[in-house]
């Protein structure tokens, strides 16, 4: 398994995979997503930004971890923000997302607070990985309002 930063040629099935994740999250479920060049155009933010982590293995991307620099919106100084922590389904319990996270905080940890959203959906350990919980996000949907 080799864990590297994104590229250019990575963008394409970056944004496929991302919209992938989108479908698994329950709560999405009945939400019409954006158009393809959407997520391309957060991909290339993440590979800009050296954002982008991939976990590749013979060839095939097997995770991602994208990330994009944004301003925090409590103090004045950025954060990297991630849009997406996933592996495919066959391959978690490996350790590509440890292994990603990783790499994460070295290209990151001592310039950026690194800010997950945390889904319920996912076997991540976010207090093992040392990550701090800030607060709960609550949502009134327009459908139950």
């Amino acid at each position: 398994m080799n864990i590297r930063i994104g590229k250019e040629n990575d963008v394409q099935q970056g944004a496929a995979l991302m919209q992938a994740y989108l479908k698994e999250i329950k709560f999405l479920n009945d939400k019409k997503l954006y158009p393809a060049d959407y997520y391309i155009d957060l991909c290339k933010a993440a590979v800009k930004d050296k954002s982008a982590i991939i976990a590749e293995e013979n060839g095939q991307i097997i995770g991602v971890l994208f990330g994009v620099i944004m301003p925090n919106y409590l103090v004045h100084e950025q954060q990297l923000q991630i849009l997406m922590a996933w592996v495919r389904p066959n391959k978690r319990g490996s350790s590509a997302f440890i292994r990603m996270f990783k790499l994460l905080k070295k290209q990151f940890g001592n310039s950026y607070d690194i800010v997950f959203k945390e889904i319920k959906e996912t076997n991540i350990n976010y207090t093992k990985l040392k990550l701090k919980k800030i607060e709960t996000s609550y949502i009134l949907t327009k459908e139950n309002n």
